[in-house]
């Protein structure tokens, strides 16, 4: 079980006993359609091939026999304006995850000449997951065709849960959309819209039960851009179980409670356990190392060199002792494996939950247990964070997903000598340009009758890339890594045949981990090369590689996000043919810098120096800081485009 579904069900289980105080009558709710509905003669027409004219969402959360059980209504009205349209919605799944039973179902075609076809009930089937999972319910609108209107709803009734995420906006516009959430009375929850979609609003005419209801209409659809992030961007409402009438005034669910619970699930260590891990310090020999952080990084970069992942695992996956005997373990596992490693060693640390900022950003400001998703361990002596189930990354190096974000910070206090566990929102922060640089250093030259070019490129990278390829590197043999390192250079030679090729750095260690790892190698090429009689046209664009465009034609929706802050040193070195002149040095030569708070936080700059016969070059490009403001986007563009635009420059070489 991952750590968040434990989380999840542990609050969810608490949430119900807390509720059984009420004596709250069970009772079904039900949800019907517009039974004369016709064809909607009145929507504009838009240049899409997909329109959903309705989108309404309803939650009704009611007791059954003193058990919390939602009823989960999900209606839709599709416009399709092509066969792809057609075939994209004409077949329902209805997931059966949670699901204790389907209440209603609902579906019928209205054609543009007035025809209503409904769903015969028979042809609903239901399916099993492969995996013996819930499965799903799914079937076919019947009588679906271009132009018609296809409208389904159904309800399906659920076990609760306390905390709940719905979006509404998707990759095609939205005409009108609604959500209605009901409660009983003792129960009260809150909500927070996302990214422009309307605040949830308390319905104050009704007094038998708690009301929330928002709606919005004509929502634009979800944007694909580079530098963004889709789903995070969507428009979304969240909520959460606050307040129980029934058990008093105390708020529910607190980041603190949170912080209680997630300790209990990952504390404490069995006196076995701490032994299996002693054990291990001494099987590793090292004492040699003379700080504890040392010891702990070494045991790290053991386990994630030569155990392995399985969080379908049961039976023990998530004990340190199983872990450590049988090389394998869940999330919740390693997690705890490297709490409690770190408990042995006596390091002050604290243990950090947060969401992967590109599908949902954490809000401290709003305490649902949704964002605590992934974990990772915080070393506050030594200000470094690390991933406890993400092998490809080590002590100080954590997922850049989870950095530039908030997170929950979960710390074991001492209160008239007990330990209890305090938790604290504070942010996660990205790292600089500087620990994450790729350097390029290429060497060109020219044989006798100036037909081809002998390259020799040497590349380093160092922080996230360079542990992406160790990663990889840690767990492939002779000849995988080899066939690596040619994926790795063709870059800039795709096809070429090398006649050399090497890593440099590439004896992975604890130690040096985050040090720069160096691939490296030797090509002929006619492909740079180009004659127009006694002229050459040198391609010198190229030796960088293809690069990032951002020739945006549509207008920009969303701010920019960047996966990481990051730079590229290069330093090219040309041997320019004997009696040759370069005739267009100066368009080697672009300098484009962002500035913001008084910081350079974007720069492209290329300059040349001509010594002799050699032609040295230098490119200087960095991108300093994650988001950039939408209003600013053209900026940004300028720099990322300058990358491209450097990859198209061809010198001229004459003869003198």
């Amino acid at each position: 079980m991952s750590l968040y579904k434990s989380l999840k069900r542990s609050a969810t289980a608490l949430c119900l006993l807390t509720l059984m105080l009420s004596q709250a009558f069970a009772q079904n709710n039900y949800y019907d359609w517009d039974k004369n509905r016709t064809w909607a003669k009145d929507v504009t027409e838009q240049d899409e091939s997909l329109i959903m004219l309705k989108n309404h969402v309803q939650y009704d959360f009611e007791y059954d026999q003193n058990n919390l059980v939602v009823y989960k209504t999900d209606h839709r009205i599709y416009r399709v304006n092509n066969d792809e349209a057609v075939q994209r919605v004409n077949r329902i799944y209805i997931p059966l995850n949670d699901a204790i039973d389907i209440v209603a179902v609902k579906a019928r075609t209205i054609t543009k000449d007035g025809r209503v076809i409904e769903l015969d009930q028979n042809n609903i089937k239901e399916v099993k997951d492969d995996e013996a999972g819930p499965g799903y319910k799914i079937f076919a609108i019947e009588g679906a065709e271009v132009g018609a209107d296809i409208e389904y709803f159904y309800t399906k009734k659920a076990g609760a849960s306390v905390f709940g995420r719905q979006y509404f906006q998707y990759g095609f516009p939205v005409a009108a959309s609604s959500f209605r959430f009901t409660s009983p009375a003792n129960l009260k929850f809150e909500f927070k819209s996302y990214n422009g979609f309307p605040m949830v609003v308390q319905d104050e005419g009704e007094m038998i039960k708690n009301t929330y209801i928002a709606s919005a209409e004509n929502l634009a659809p979800s944007r694909v851009e580079e530098f963004g992030s889709e789903q995070a961007n969507r428009q979304r409402v969240e909520f959460k179980l606050s307040y129980n009438a029934a058990a008093g005034d105390k708020r529910l669910f607190t980041w603190n409670d949170a912080a209680s619970r997630i300790s209990s699930t990952i504390y404490p260590f069995s006196g076995t356990e701490k032994q299996a891990l002693a054990d291990l310090i001494k099987e590793l020999k090292l004492k040699r190392l003379k700080t504890a952080i040392e010891k702990f990084a070494a045991v790290e970069h053991h386990v994630k060199n030569n155990f392995y992942m399985d969080d379908q695992a049961t039976e023990g996956a998530d004990q340190v002792d199983f872990i450590l005997k049988n090389k394998y373990g869940t999330e919740r596992g390693y997690t705890r494996l490297f709490a409690a490693l770190a408990e042995v060693l006596e390091l002050n640390y604290e243990m950090v939950l947060t969401s992967d900022r590109t599908k949902v950003r954490f809000d401290g400001q709003f305490e649902s247990w949704n964002y605590l998703s992934d974990y990772l361990l915080y070393f506050e002596d030594t200000d470094q964070y690390m991933a406890p189930y993400f092998f490809q990354f080590r002590l100080g190096l954590w997922p850049p997903q989870f950095s530039a974000t908030e997170g929950l910070f979960i710390k074991n206090q001492l209160f008239e000598g007990r330990s209890a566990p305090t938790g604290s929102i504070k942010k996660i922060p990205e790292m600089p340009y500087d620990t994450n640089l790729n350097q390029l250093l290429v060497k060109v030259s020219f044989n006798e009758d100036l037909s081809e070019n002998t390259i020799d490129v040497r590349r380093s990278s160092e922080g996230y890339e360079g542990s992406f390829i160790k990663g990889t590197l840690s767990r492939a043999n002779a000849e995988q890594k080899e066939e690596f390192l040619k994926q790795l250079l063709e870059f800039i030679g795709p096809n070429e045949e090398f006649f050399e090729m090497a890593y440099e750095g590439d004896d992975l260690d604890y130690n040096t981990w985050t040090d720069y790892l160096t691939y490296k190698g030797k090509f002929k090429t006619e492909n740079f090369i180009e004659q127009a009689g006694d002229i050459i046209l040198f391609k010198a664009g190229d030796l960088i590689g293809q690069q990032s465009e951002l020739y945006q034609e549509t207008a920009r929706f969303n701010r920019v996000e960047n996966d990481f802050n990051r730079g590229y040193l290069r330093k090219i070195e040309v041997d320019i043919p004997k009696g040759y002149t370069i005739q267009n040095p100066q368009d080697i030569d672009m300098d484009f810098e962002v500035e913001d708070k008084g910081k350079k936080v974007f720069i492209f700059k290329s300059t040349h120096e001509i010594s002799g016969d050699k032609l040295l070059i230098t490119i200087d490009e960095y991108y300093d800081q994650i988001y950039f403001p939408i209003e600013r986007f053209e900026e940004f563009r300028k720099v990322i485009n300058a990358a491209a635009d450097w990859n198209k420059v061809v010198l001229v070489m004459q003869p003198n």
